[in-house]
């Protein structure tokens, strides 16, 4: 199996693996899937769940070993910033779930969670967001241009 993992981490995901392959048949069904890898402590989106059982599952409703060790040397490795996570990110401030948030909204959440940003680094980013006449930015669109400008996801 190549993986960009250590042995001992392959190891280490075959251990963890077992725990909910309990006929010892090399799968886990799909539905477990959340739950083993939040489980080996990699934090997961629902958006980003419900992708990888898309990709990785062999039509019987099963995720083999070697894929879960893929989808995890993925997860491990890539710690960065990923479209879907972002997007879920600006999904939360989406409160009528239109592709839409409010700018001044999103001005405050930047400067005043996470990391500390300056007023001036707010309004550059925001620079780049097309604000509608009633002060909303269309998020995905917004994510897809920052990527464009700044190649974010790579």
């Amino acid at each position: 199996m190549k993986t960009s993992l250590p042995e001992s981490e392959v190891a280490e995901l075959k251990e963890h693996f077992e725990l909910f392959d309990l006929q010892s048949e090399g799968f886990i069904p799909v539905r477990d899937l959340g739950d083993v890898v939040r489980g080996y402590g990699v934090n997961l989106t629902e958006s980003s769940l419900k992708h990888a059982i898309e990709k990785y599952d062999n039509g019987k409703n099963q995720i083999m070993f070697a894929d879960f060790v893929d989808f995890m040397a993925r997860k491990m490795t890539d710690p960065g910033l990923n479209e879907e996570d972002i997007l879920d990110s600006f999904s939360v401030f989406d409160k009528d779930k239109n592709g839409l948030v409010n700018a001044q909204e999103l001005k405050h959440v930047l400067a005043k969670m996470g990391e500390f940003m300056s007023a001036s680094e707010v309004d550059s980013i925001l620079a780049d967001a097309d604000i509608d006449k009633n002060g909303n930015i269309k998020y995905k669109a917004f994510v897809k241009k920052l990527n464009e400008l700044y190649d974010l996801f790579t």
